[in-house]
This record gives C-alpha cells, sequence and structure tokens, in this order.
C-alpha cells in the first residue's frame, strides 16, 4: 500500500500509521528493512507506537519490530 501511495506521500506529506510486522511482509516477499528504506527515500522519519521511539537503521528497526507492529511515518522537517 506503501509504494502505491508513495507518489501521495510526497506531494502531500501527510502522518502516515503503519502495521508492519514480519508474518505479513514474509508473505509479499519484502525485506524486512523496507519500511526503513521507504521512509528514507520519503524523506519521514520512522517512529515505533507507541513509545514513539525513532528508527533509524535495520538494527532499531529490528529492535522496535520485537516491541510492536506499529510504526508511524513523520515527515521531516524543512521538506516539501
Amino acid at each position: 500500500a506503501l509504494e502505491g501511495a508513495k507518489d501521495c506521500i510526497r506531494t502531500c506529506r501527510p502522518v502516515v500509521l503503519a502495521e508492519w510486522n514480519g508474518t505479513n511482509i514474509q508473505a509479499y516477499d519484502l525485506a524486512r528493512d523496507a519500511i526503513l528504506a521507504m521512509a528514507k527515500a520519503l524523506n519521514y522519519g520512522l517512529y515505533g507506537v507507541p513509545a514513539l521511539n525513532p528508527v533509524n537503521n535495520p538494527l532499531e528497526l529490528r529492535a522496535t519490530m520485537a516491541q510492536t507492529e506499529s510504526f508511524l511515518f513523520l515527515p521531516c522537517v524543512g521538506t516539501a
């Protein structure tokens, strides 16, 4: 869904809440860190919900995925 919406996300810069877990992404043959790559490509910060822990690299993503399946995309400040 994020891949299909990336032009809209890039243009409108909404806050996006996404579910991301190993079982679901495996069914779609996605890499575990694809969500991190998408956030970086769109110039968004990625955060685990509800703690709002920032996710900046694959190690942080793995640790956050052990705690939650909910991730928040927030547009980086100063971007359009």
